[in-house]
């Protein structure tokens, strides 16, 4: 894991959270009902994981986990000057970068800092109906 402007970066191949952020995502466990926490145990995350694992480089790949800004933050480029110094470094040590993002708007903010669709997902059988993550990726040459 590796942290630099307030954005903290993951290897693909650990693309768990820390045992810091465990505890808040525990806290969230708890609070799924069996069946959505079945859903996103089984459907979810393994979809998301089985995704990212094709997006694998010998020198490595960043993961970009939990970005977000509050609402009434939102729009000043806080977002860009937490991504951009992260991808530019990265991109200097031969790093490649792949997220994930469930938002049309979040995918046109990702494309306008250089990255691109890898694949979409659609997965079924949450109780709110299908669930659509966009796998974005950059530096990777597969088109």
């Amino acid at each position: 894991m590796d942290s630099r402007e307030g954005c903290t970066w993951f290897p693909i191949t650990r693309i768990r959270p820390p045992e810091v952020i465990r505890e808040l995502i525990n806290t969230y466990d708890e609070s799924l009902d069996p069946q959505a926490r079945e859903w996103w145990y089984s459907q979810f995350l393994a979809t998301v994981d089985a995704a990212l694992s094709q997006y694998s480089a010998p020198s490595g790949v960043w993961y970009l986990d939990y970005l977000g800004v509050l609402p009434e933050y939102q729009r000043r480029g806080i977002a860009k000057a937490l991504v951009l110094p992260l991808r530019e470094q990265a991109k200097l040590e031969g790093w490649k970068f792949a997220l994930t993002t469930q938002t049309l708007e979040n995918v046109r903010f990702y494309e306008s800092l250089g990255f691109r669709i890898g694949r979409t997902l659609v997965i079924p059988g949450s109780s709110i109906g299908d669930v659509t993550v966009y796998v974005m990726v950059n530096g990777f040459d597969d088109g």
